[in-house]
């Protein structure tokens, strides 16, 4: 459990199992993962094509829970978001990790590289508003 801007995340049983197994990760490596994987991986919003309907028959075949997948790296790590009642704290929980199939790992690679691109200049922009 890793809490970074106010939000919470909390890796599942499950999750966890699946990042050691696939990823070879320990948790505390998994906590730092699903953070990364969610702030810069790809949302479904931002897939296309076969990843995009993959990722989205994925989630309905298996039957999982999460409501945002992220696309980061080779892997779709599936999220659902909540909150505590009555703290107003926002939770993001990480259901599952998947791996992208091979034929769809260069697309996945392509999709990150160019939403890192948009993430440069959004944060050059900002740095140049900040020096004016």
């Amino acid at each position: 459990m890793k809490t970074v801007n106010g939000t919470k995340f909390v890796l599942t049983d499950h999750a966890y199992d699946r990042i050691k197994e696939r990823m070879g990760l320990n948790k505390k490596a998994a906590d730092r993962m699903s953070v990364t994987a969610y702030y810069k991986g790809a949302r479904h919003k931002d897939l296309t094509g076969k990843l995009k309907e993959y990722v989205l028959n994925s989630m309905e075949d298996h039957k999982t829970k999460g409501d945002d997948p992220h696309v980061y790296g080779e892997y779709i790590y599936c999220f659902v978001h909540g909150g505590v009642p009555g703290t107003g704290q926002h939770v993001v929980t990480l259901v599952t990790v998947m791996t992208v199939p091979n034929d769809l790992k260069d697309q996945a690679i392509k999709i990150q590289k160019r939403n890192n691109k948009v993430e440069e200049k959004t944060s050059e922009s900002a740095d140049d508003s900040e020096d004016s």
